[in-house]
């Protein structure tokens, strides 16, 4: 039924008349990473958010199994460039800043830095598809108290590829494919600590974008990746959302995301501003 749906989404888009204007261009990423599509920045490009995520998941505890509830606000930037005098290399970085709040029997709240995310990728082909392969490492900047899958603590590895492909001048596809690498980590809620015994994680992405006119966007992705610690479930979120541009470089962005396992929020609310130089 999923498959049914994506299809009859992708054949409505594809039908309607397309706009006039240029392609797409590489700066227009779908919503929850920048890094997992093929195309490079072709300008330094800035983007600012806040997210709104509310997670219920089962936890285990010494006293026995319980519902964790938690709440989170985060507010940050994700920046990212090409290299000068080699347009096919791509570096960037993001962290957020986290307000945490949690129910499990007693309420504990807590608030810091998450962990630092740092990537490179490198556009080995541009035609006739766009193919990037690159690294992601996260710096354990992440605070022990700000309950948060980005507040790790710990060192993380990521390799990942991805791809993206224009059906059209104002339709294309983007997607990812990676192996993420997770510490143990240890999270403290009041006077419960929580201990999470990191695995490897299989990683599977795929969106659109779809360009109404030549201010609006349509942003549309499914993410899925494997259990990242032991016990615990898959990581699955249905993304949509648009890209409106108020100036050529300069564009307001928006989406909701629908969690479908325990270790994606059960929903969030995104929006921000990007800025390309």
């Amino acid at each position: 039924m999923k498959h049914l749906a994506v299809f009859v989404l992708a054949a409505a888009l594809l039908s309607l008349s397309s706009p006039a204007g240029a392609q797409i261009s590489p700066n227009t990423r779908l919503l929850q990473r920048p890094e997992w599509d093929g195309a490079v920045f072709d300008s330094p490009w800035i983007y600012g958010q806040m997210r709104y995520q509310h997670f219920s998941r089962d936890v285990d505890t010494p006293a026995g199994s319980s519902k964790l509830k938690t709440d989170v606000f985060a507010i940050g930037p994700t920046f990212a460039m090409p290299i000068p005098n080699l347009e096919q290399l791509e570096v960037g970085g993001r962290a957020w800043f986290l307000s945490t709040s949690t129910k499990n029997g007693e309420k504990g709240s807590g608030t810091g830095l998450s962990d630092l995310d740092l990537w490179g990728k490198y556009q080995f082909i541009d035609d006739p598809v766009l193919l990037s392969a690159g690294l992601l490492f996260t710096l354990p900047t992440g605070a022990e108290k700000a309950i948060s899958p980005w507040a790790t603590g710990e060192f993380n590895v990521e390799l990942f590829g991805a791809l993206r492909y224009y059906i059209a001048d104002n339709f294309a596809l983007a997607s990812h494919l990676g192996l993420r690498i997770n510490a143990d980590a240890d999270k403290k809620v009041k006077n419960t600590k929580y201990e999470l015994d990191g695995q490897a994680s299989f990683e599977l992405g795929g969106g659109i974008i779809y360009q109404v006119s030549n201010e609006l966007n349509i942003l549309g992705e499914l993410n899925f990746g494997t259990e990242p610690y032991k016990d615990v479930d898959n990581d699955i979120e249905l993304t949509g959302g648009v890209e409106y541009a108020l100036q050529e470089n300069f564009s307001l962005r928006g989406g909701l995301g629908i969690g479908l396992d325990d270790v994606a929020p059960d929903f969030e609310l995104m929006g921000g501003a990007s800025y390309s130089f």
